[in-house]
């Protein structure tokens, strides 16, 4: 949406143009509420954060759908994404950086931007926070820095993954679907597990 900001503006503005070939009296009321939410800093602003944001999570997203990466890997992964979206709470990022200087100009490239009272911008701390939180619960081991809330639900999602890993355990599968795996060589293996 950042990169077609202008064109969407542009889209909106038709919209409500009554000269425009886009026109239609029906949604010129919608068109221009929506360019009025649009072509705000406070809504530039919402839209820096959320893509700096979803920018680290699309890097976290690509590494955990690659088939190489095992389980730890996956949680180490999601670690070092929690500690650099953390990290965004005191500093900027290029698109928050570029927010600010559009909001100080009033103008995103040809689009000028008026301020909207009426719109109620995201808290970035705490957006961050919920960000960080989401993907707190997707690691396999508490933190020390986790509620007892938290570690609770990654006690039990743990115990979830385990459950749903057990169906490749070779000692729950019928010895038909094992081949030359026989009960005898099972007996075996669980003695030494014990």
């Amino acid at each position: 949406m950042w990169d077609n900001f202008e064109a969407l503006a542009a889209h909106f503005r038709a919209g409500c143009d009554p000269l425009s070939l886009q026109y239609d009296k029906s949604l010129a009321n919608k068109y221009a509420g929506l360019r009025k939410k649009l072509c705000s800093p406070q809504f530039v602003n919402d839209l820096a954060v959320m893509h700096d944001t979803l920018g680290k999570l699309s890097i976290l997203s690509e590494r955990l759908q690659s088939r190489s990466t095992m389980i730890p890997e996956a949680d180490k992964l999601i670690r070092r994404s929690i500690c650099r979206i953390e990290s965004m709470k005191g500093s900027t990022g290029d698109k928050v950086l570029a927010a600010k200087s559009i909001a100080e100009s009033s103008a995103f490239g040809s689009t000028q931007l008026v301020s909207n009272s009426k719109h109620v911008t995201i808290n970035n701390n705490q957006f961050l926070s919920s960000v960080v939180n989401s993907l707190r619960k997707r690691l396999l081991v508490a933190d020390k820095e986790d509620t007892c809330e938290s570690a609770d639900v990654l006690r039990k999602n743990t115990r979830s993954l385990l459950a749903e890993l057990s169906v490749m355990d070779t000692y729950r599968l019928p010895v038909s679907e094992m081949g030359t795996v026989t009960t005898e060589t099972r007996a075996a293996d669980r003695s030494h597990r014990n």
